[in-house]
């Protein structure tokens, strides 16, 4: 299997899509499987774009160990805000001159990420001779589909992967109404791995991460965006915190609200705690800790 993605883990973020680490290192186990990573680039990337993918990744080596997995990271050409139909062939032409030795040697190419992923994941399936399985996760259906230039793009390249994966039924229903056969989309659910995710004493968990026994927590974990609604909760929080001293704020992650979430805890000392981004071990321990 030839996996290719833009969402996985690398060296300068482990934590990032750290999902798509853990189910492809799962899959490494019952297959051959080659992991194309991949980092978006233009020219002068790393110098304009410090708050996107292109920028942040810039650094990134072109091979490296994740998860036990040896993982390349082949630059993929793409133009920022203006060149989104033409993202998934240039994600495609990029890619060929590394894979076309492959031709014959893969079964299955998989896309994780619906566009322009998983488009990019079909033409290189039919360029190799093999099947195409895309995988889709949210967003990249419930908005990006809906995207001018994408959506009639998806409407052609979707229903012609052998098989559609699905993270969730609604998404299934969503892909099945871009004309995808429901016969060949299937829903295969985000699992979790219950030897870090399990239920612990909340007071142990909060003692071992070195916060107070008293008070009600709330805790938020992700990547710290306007379009997670990290900015809703900031304000929803600040208008909770004036009513009642008790609730508190836990924020784990990191994202060009950074700043934000900093300046609420100046104004909360003590009750707001911004964690940054954390090992998924002290993930679960935050989750254990709070109400």
């Amino acid at each position: 299997m030839l996996a290719v993605t833009q969402i996985f883990p690398n060296s300068a973020d482990p934590t990032f899509s750290i999902f798509n680490g853990s189910q492809f290192e799962a899959l490494g186990r019952l297959c051959d499987l080659d992991v194309l990573a991949v980092i978006p680039w233009f020219p002068g990337a790393g110098r304009l774009a410090r708050r996107s993918a292109a920028g942040r990744f810039a650094g990134v080596p072109e091979s490296e160990q994740v998860n036990g997995i040896a993982v390349r990271h082949p630059r993929v050409l793409y133009v920022p805000k203006v060149g989104r139909a033409l993202s998934a062939g240039l994600y495609a032409a990029s890619l060929w001159p590394r894979v076309r030795r492959l031709r014959g040697r893969v079964d299955v190419v998989l896309g994780s990420w619906a566009y322009p992923d998983g488009v990019a994941a079909l033409m290189l399936s039919r360029l190799l001779g093999a099947a195409c399985a895309v995988k889709v996760h949210g967003s990249d259906l419930n908005v990006n589909a809906e995207n001018m230039f994408v959506k009639p793009i998806l409407r052609f390249a979707l229903p012609r992967a052998e098989r559609l994966i699905a993270v969730s039924r609604p998404l299934a229903e969503t892909a099945i109404s871009l004309g995808v056969p429901s016969d060949r989309t299937v829903v295969v659910r985000n699992g979790i791995d219950r030897e870090v995710f399990r239920p612990r004493p909340r007071g142990a968990a909060r003692q071992q991460l070195g916060q107070p026994a008293e008070g009600r927590w709330i805790l938020y974990v992700g990547r710290l965006e306007r379009t997670k609604g990290i900015l809703d909760l900031l304000k929803a929080f600040a208008q909770l915190a004036a009513r009642d001293e008790s609730v508190k704020l836990t924020i784990v992650g990191g994202g060009a609200e950074w700043e934000r979430c900093q300046a609420l805890a100046a104004l909360f000392p003590g009750r707001v705690v911004v964690a940054g981004i954390r090992p998924v071990a002290e993930v679960a321990l935050w989750i254990s800790a709070c109400d």
